[in-house]
């Protein structure tokens, strides 16, 4: 069993509830655009480790079109726009630490596992209750509208009226979703007050010891520099 799930997850969710905690420090406290890059180039590793190629690719294109609107594009334009569009890079560049770290947790660990994690750190069930069925809840919807979209497909149904089908079918799609998260919770026992068992079995690899020790020293680096 304890093989199976480290196939399945690349790193304990406990690291990357760390890492989304260190990202989140990342954007409230680092000054430096050399850390900063050194952190965003670090998850970007940690994606392609976990085999996100993609979703890395992504995130390094987009902070460097931020940082050439930053310091290239916008400084070129008159004063007073610039004035005005200057804040916007500087405020998305801000939060792309804590975006990628939480990509990862959302793309590959799965619900269950980050559950346990946090059950295991001690937090309150509180906590855990409404973020484990949000969790579940935007992937499910999401592949309900995609099977929205492909029946309208089938059907040639024109753009307004498609529109016009997946607004309405998503506002009924996300009461549905929500009452059957729900009632699945209940069906688990989630509102019994005894202590929770769980058969996965979450234990620290050397990647999850590299990954804590790159974002604790990113954090000493952050109030350094």
């Amino acid at each position: 069993m304890i093989q199976e799930l480290e196939k399945e997850v690349p790193i304990d969710p406990r690291t990357g509830i760390i890492i989304l905690f260190a990202a989140n420090t990342a954007i409230f406290f680092n000054k430096s655009i050399y850390v900063e890059i050194a952190i965003i180039f670090s998850l970007a590793v940690l994606l392609v480790y976990s085999k996100c190629e993609m979703t890395a690719l992504k995130w390094i294109i987009c902070f460097a079109v931020v940082m050439i609107l930053q310091y290239y594009i916008i400084p070129m334009l008159p004063e007073v726009i610039e004035n005005l569009l200057l804040f916007m890079p500087i405020f998305f560049r801000k939060f792309f630490p804590c975006l990628m770290a939480a990509s990862l947790m959302i793309k590959r660990i799965p619900a269950k596992y980050l559950v346990t994690a946090m059950q295991k750190c001690k937090i309150p069930w509180k906590i855990i209750v409404p973020l484990s069925i949000t969790l579940r809840y935007f992937p499910t919807v999401k592949r309900e509208i995609k099977y929205i979209k492909d029946a309208m497909k089938l059907r040639n149904i024109g753009r307004i009226k498609k529109l016009e089908g997946i607004i309405v079918s998503v506002i009924v799609l996300a009461a549905a979703a929500s009452d059957e998260l729900s009632a699945a919770a209940v069906t688990r026992g989630i509102e019994n007050p005894c202590a929770k068992t769980s058969y996965i079995v979450l234990r620290f690899k050397v990647i999850d010891y590299v990954c804590i020790f790159i974002g604790l020293a990113f954090v000493l680096a952050i109030f350094i520099f």
